[in-house]
């Protein structure tokens, strides 16, 4: 039996493959390459990978120009996020999504995901992707308000440490606005 290890690095494999695929001009390949790594992803049981490699095939999905193929394999992300049990477990993998979501174009459901995110390191890691995919797109003012909850977000983050990683996206953010 192949474990859900050894599925999630097949899955980045093949992702590898895609990539090169793509860059290489050859984009039926790359497309079959996604699709067989959507496939064995849908057959790993852990959640906590299987929502890490939904993200990124959505990712490969978007930069291969397949908008609807990254939309659903997010929200099948989601859908496997919200079976985690553990607050602290599901946290990262939302924060994932989130950040898809946001690359993704879809901002509103990016910032309805960050809010559902219990764990603060997490949600201001998710709040700042937002900020950055927002700028990026150059939504500025919405990226200065999603700066705002992410700095108020870690302020409750007790560990100085850790709120510092957490606060250490912020300025990515901000370089990508203008």
């Amino acid at each position: 039996m192949v474990s859900f290890w050894e599925k999630r690095k097949f899955v980045k494999a093949l992702a590898d493959f895609a990539t090169a695929q793509a860059a290489a001009g050859d984009v039926g390949d790359a497309k079959e390459s996604i699709a067989q790594a959507l496939a064995t992803a849908e057959t790993i049981e852990d959640a906590e990978f299987r929502v890490d490699a939904l993200v990124e095939i959505a990712a490969l999905q978007a930069a291969a120009g397949d908008s609807e193929g990254a939309r659903e394999s997010i929200a099948q992300a989601l859908v496997t996020a919200e079976t985690i049990e553990n607050a602290d477990f599901r946290a990262k993998p939302l924060a994932d999504i989130a950040s898809a979501q946001a690359e993704a174009g879809d901002v509103e459901g990016a910032l309805a995901t960050a809010e559902s995110i219990e764990h603060a390191f997490s949600r201001t890691s998710a709040l700042a992707a937002i900020a950055a995919a927002q700028a990026a797109a150059g939504d500025s003012e919405g990226a200065k308000e999603s700066i705002a909850q992410a700095l108020v977000t870690a302020e409750t983050i007790e560990n100085a440490t850790w709120r510092a990683v957490a606060l250490a996206d912020i300025p990515k953010a901000l370089a990508k606005m203008e």
